[in-house]
């Protein structure tokens, strides 16, 4: 799969730790959702302020309506500021049962975006990127990203074939 357009992807040398412990936090939230967000996506998001310090973490749960990234900024309130949100996943910039969690950022003040992956699904798949990047946000894509791909293996699998992961499993005696 291909991750993202290479105008977005910054080189693995230029992440600083801080990136990779925030966007294996993100991928630890979005395990949360697991079971809770068919047919959607595993998505989480860590706010982190202009200093540096976490300000807002959340996962999304289909049944709650709410995203990662609102959830997130929620909490993080006016810290979001100036701030980076990692997350898990593209950001999705169409209407749907919610509204668009890029404009969600982009009121928010936040000014870079770090997530690992494209998502796959064509009503998303890069708008997020191009919305964000149009409106002045840093996008840095990339890091993470063969964990995140293992983190969203059915989802991606569904959005490519339109067909369910199945996983199976036997035990056999002879």
């Amino acid at each position: 799969m291909q991750t993202t357009s290479s105008t977005l992807v910054q080189p693995a040398a230029t992440w600083t730790a801080l990136d990779a412990r925030m966007m294996g936090r993100a991928l630890e939230l979005a395990q949360k959702g697991v079971g809770l967000v068919s047919p959607g996506p595993l998505v989480g998001c860590v706010i982190v302020n202009a200093s540096g310090k976490v300000a807002g973490e959340g996962f999304y749960v289909f049944e709650d309506v709410k995203h990662a990234e609102t959830i997130a900024l929620a909490a993080a309130g006016d810290e979001a500021r100036g701030g980076t949100a990692y997350v898990s996943l593209e950001p999705h910039a169409h209407h749907g049962r919610t509204s668009p969690c890029t404009d969600a950022l982009i009121a928010a003040g936040v000014k870079r975006v770090v997530a690992p992956i494209e998502d796959a699904n064509p009503k998303v798949s890069g708008k997020g990127f191009r919305h964000l990047t149009a409106a002045g946000i840093s996008v840095e894509t990339g890091l993470l990203a063969t964990e995140a791909q293992k983190v969203n293996e059915s989802y991606l699998h569904f959005m490519k074939t339109g067909r369910p992961f199945v996983h199976l499993k036997m035990a056999v005696s002879l």
